[in-house]
């Protein structure tokens, strides 16, 4: 039975798709289970399976994917270890600011900070969220130290710090968090209140200066997502690129990836549009060199690179899950029910590209 299985499994777009999710589970239980397996010596059971072929060799070739993500999985959990011993102590931080500083509803100044390090120098991996007091201004790129009792995180946050003391310790001078600040200041003296904040929460998903009446607004009628960053944002952006340069592949492509670029930095690179970028690119490279790649591919490709750069994303982050099945639906369902249902609407969602996913012809 299995040997049948793995025959049919032959074709090598059904081999790749293996291979992504078998790094994808070894991710996922790398935090579950301690096995330590060298993956230098499953490559070399790789290298004696390949003479023997046929199934051997292809079972050989998930198994080693499966420990090459769970190496990263387990190594990547180990070091977060670090913040067990700190939990429900009061701690000292130094790191840099991943988002503009917003005040809570408990008019606390809200952010999270990467890049960490102790008091005593030891740095540590991962994110931490805070909220305190000290400083009317936080933004990305800031350095600051913060003091406060340190409490388990939730999602991809490895800890969080409420009522914490906050010090600026250096304001970032490199370009990006320059480039953002004045894109903010020029949208909010070209529009007058509150037609200024609505607008950068719908090109940049930036909410922190949206008034509370106009929030609750959107919430009541179910909009709040036009003034959330997505990858529907990047889209708008890529298509406008196609139809002015579509004559010139080259600088057709070059332009879409240039805006990428410039579309990350304004955004504050977020994740939602980080996983819709790197569909974007996948998509962009493959359509540049003639090639397509089948959706599942580019889905699972796209999920092995972030969970890769970032294990805790398949342990915890269920924005994560939900950023990857919207992709699954609209990619592969969608399709599917379009097919068989013939119905307009379906055309209209899965060509207009509002899966987040942009293919230039």
């Amino acid at each position: 039975m299995v040997a049948i299985i793995l025959l049919v499994m032959a074709k090598r777009t059904n081999i790749i798709t293996l291979c992504l999710i078998f790094i994808l589970s070894g991710l996922g239980f790398g935090q579950l289970l301690s096995i330590n397996v060298s993956p230098i010596l499953l490559l070399a059971v790789i290298i004696i399976t390949r003479y023997l072929k046929g199934f051997m060799f292809l079972a050989s070739i998930f198994v080693f994917c499966f420990f090459l993500g769970h190496s990263r999985g387990h190594a990547y959990s180990s070091e977060l270890e670090a913040y067990k011993p700190l939990y429900k102590q009061q701690v000292l931080l130094i790191g840099v600011v991943q988002d503009d500083g917003s005040y809570s509803k408990y008019k606390q100044m809200s952010f999270s900070i990467s890049h960490i390090e102790l008091a005593n120098g030891k740095k540590l991996k991962g994110k931490v969220q805070i909220s305190g007091f000290g400083t009317n201004a936080i933004y990305q790129g800031d350095k600051v130290k913060v003091s406060g009792k340190l409490y388990p995180g939730y999602s991809a946050y490895q800890g969080r710090l409420s009522y914490a003391n906050i010090e600026v310790i250096s304001r970032g001078d490199s370009l990006i968090p320059k480039l953002r600040r004045k894109f903010s200041a020029g949208i909010t003296n070209a529009l007058p209140e509150p037609a200024s904040p609505f607008a950068m929460g719908i090109l940049i998903g930036q909410r922190s200066t949206l008034p509370d009446n106009v929030k609750q607004d959107l919430l009541m009628v179910g909009l709040t997502h036009i003034i959330a960053v997505s990858g529907y944002n990047l889209t708008i952006i890529l298509e406008a690129s196609k139809k002015m340069l579509g004559s010139s592949k080259r600088l057709s492509t070059a332009l879409s990836l240039g805006l990428i670029g410039i579309f990350l930095l304004i955004t504050g690179s977020s994740a939602s549009i980080v996983r819709a970028s790197i569909v974007s690119l996948i998509g962009i490279t493959a359509s540049y060199h003639g090639r397509r790649i089948k959706p599942l591919i580019i889905i699972l490709l796209s999920a092995v690179i972030t969970a890769w750069a970032n294990p805790v994303y398949i342990w915890s982050d269920i924005g994560w899950y939900l950023s990857f099945l919207a992709f699954f639906g609209v990619l592969i369902i969608a399709p599917l029910i379009k097919e068989r249902l013939k119905l307009k609407i379906f055309e209209t969602i899965t060509g207009s590209v509002a899966l987040e996913v942009y293919v230039p012809k």
